[in-house]
């Protein structure tokens, strides 16, 4: 009888460490993408720049970059 609980404890255990391993993996892929769209939006911010222009007979002329 105690093998069998044996096996049913470390089939148990197994089956919860690879939940978690699946998880851990689908977790550090969300992190990843987190990581990827921060990136990107920093970025973005560093290379904002305001556009003013001014439409003066029908173009559009640069006043300035901000």
């Amino acid at each position: 009888m105690a093998a069998a609980d044996g096996y049913s404890t470390t089939s148990h255990v197994l089956q919860l460490c690879l939940a978690l391993q699946d998880r851990l993996e689908k977790v550090e892929k969300e992190v990843q993408s987190l990581k990827g769209e921060n990136l990107a939006l920093k970025l973005v911010l560093e290379e904002k720049k305001t556009f003013a222009s001014v439409v003066k007979d029908g173009e559009v002329e640069v006043d300035s970059w901000k």
